[in-house]
This record gives C-alpha cells, structure tokens and sequence, in this order.
C-alpha cells in the first residue's frame, strides 16, 4: 500500500513539474510577446516624434524664406517710388510651393489655401502683414505661395498681353498649364481680363484673369472663397494704409480664414 502510495506520490511531483515548466513557458512566451510589442510602439512614436519634428524644421524654414523675401527689398528704390516697408511674423504660415504641386492637389481634389502674388507687388505689400495676422490667429497652419514674376519681373506663371494700334491684342507669354488649370477651376469667380489702350480705351482679352494679390480657400478642389483684400479707399500702391484701409483689409482676410 505504501509502495503504491509513493508511486502516487510521485506521479503528482512530475505532474507538478510539468505544469509549471509550461506555465514558465507560457509566461516567457507571453513577455517576449509583449517586449516585441512594447519595441513596436517606441519606434512607431520615434518614428511620429521624427515626422514632426522634421514637419516642424521645414516650417520654420519656409516661414523664413518668405520672411525675407518680403523684407529685403524694404524700402528700396523702384522707379519713382520705393517698395513699403514691412515686418513679416517669423512664425507665418506661408511656404512656396511647385506649379506642379499645385496641379496635382487640384486634380486629386484637395483642400487648401492658396496665395498668389510676389515680394516685388506693390498691390501685395500692402497687404500680407494682415494676411499674416489674421492667419495666426485663425490658427491657420499652412498657405501655398505662387510668384507671378521672376527676378526681373517676367511672368512665370501667368499669360501676358500688349494692345498695338487700332486696339489689337498681342500675346507676349502664355500662361502655364497650372494657371491655364486654375482660369479653367475658378473662371466663375474671376474677373475679365481687359488692357487700355494708347487711347485710354478699355480691350477685353476675352478671357478671365488672376490679378495679384488674390487669397484662395479651395476646398475638395473647388473654388470656395477667394479674395484680394485691398480696400477700395486705397487708391495708391504706395501710399500710407490707414486705420480704414487696415480695418477693410482685416475683415476680407477674416472671411476668408475660417
């Protein structure tokens, strides 16, 4: 009896073993599983942290550049008039972007805000510190910039015109396939474009134009709000704004940032 007992005995000691030899490894199982888990979301969060950071530095940057851009030809001379001086928030949330760029979100149906323009428009510099203003406190976070010139004031975006004698039109430079892209999005929204001619008589080009400046919200590519934002008691490109004209000026871009 005894003899049989201690087999008994035995057996539940090896079975003792065994469970806990499995529970041991189901256990080691279970924390391999979670350490391989736990390294999965510490480089997914340095992976996110990394983007942001990158999204960040590449902000900075391009609210730089548009920041001196605006800024170096402050008050310098151009013809008989020299360009406003003016202070861009280091913090804006302007950044250049491709013509192409812009053709593909407007072809793949994207929302976003747009600005075209240039440093050298005088029509512009009267306007972007309160474009920057209000932005910020919309809490606007990113507006595409388009130039309309290069360097030496060429169109390199838009078409342009001349009118000759008897008022006849003659195309100096064909607009690109973005802009052509964008008169063909927006034409309900956009006025004609028109010249005078030596006579003081208005010509129509017979097609729509993009003046500068002009403020685009796009949403799921269309056109949903645009303005220039220059108020109509400003009749001089150079002349000083008022408490009137800025107050017109921040009412336009209010309405447009939402």
């Amino acid at each position: 009896m005894e003899k049989k007992n201690s087999k008994v005995s035995k057996k539940n000691e090896k079975e003792k073993e065994t469970k806990k030899v499995e529970e041991k490894k189901i256990e080691t199982n279970k924390m391999k599983k979670d350490t391989v888990r736990i390294i999965f979301v510490v480089i997914l969060l340095l992976i996110l942290l990394g983007a942001y950071a990158y999204k960040e530095v590449s902000s900075k940057k391009y609210a730089k550049d548009f920041k001196e851009e605006y800024e170096k030809i402050n008050g310098k001379k151009v013809g008989e008039h020299e360009y406003r001086k003016i202070t861009i928030n280091e913090n804006n949330p302007f950044r250049h972007v491709s013509q192409e760029k812009v053709k593909s979100m407007l072809e793949e149906n994207k929302t976003f805000y747009l600005y075209i323009g240039d440093e050298k428009c005088p029509w512009c510099r009267s306007v972007v510190e309160k474009a920057v203003e209000v932005a910020n406190k919309k809490g606007i976070k990113e507006i595409y910039y388009l130039n309309i010139w290069d360097k030496d004031f060429n169109e390199i975006l838009r078409d342009k015109y001349t009118i000759k004698k008897f008022s006849e039109k003659e195309k100096l430079n064909d607009g690109t396939e973005t802009y052509k892209l964008m008169l063909k999005r927006f034409n309900s929204k956009l006025s004609d474009y028109t010249l005078t001619d030596e006579e003081n008589v208005e010509v129509k080009i017979g097609e729509k134009r993009i003046f500068a400046p002009t403020y685009f919200y796009i949403k799921n590519g269309k056109l949903e709000r645009m303005t220039t934002a220059l108020s109509d008691k400003q009749t001089d490109a150079y002349g000083r704004l008022t408490k009137e004209i800025l107050n017109d000026e921040e009412k336009e871009f209010n309405k447009l940032f939402k």
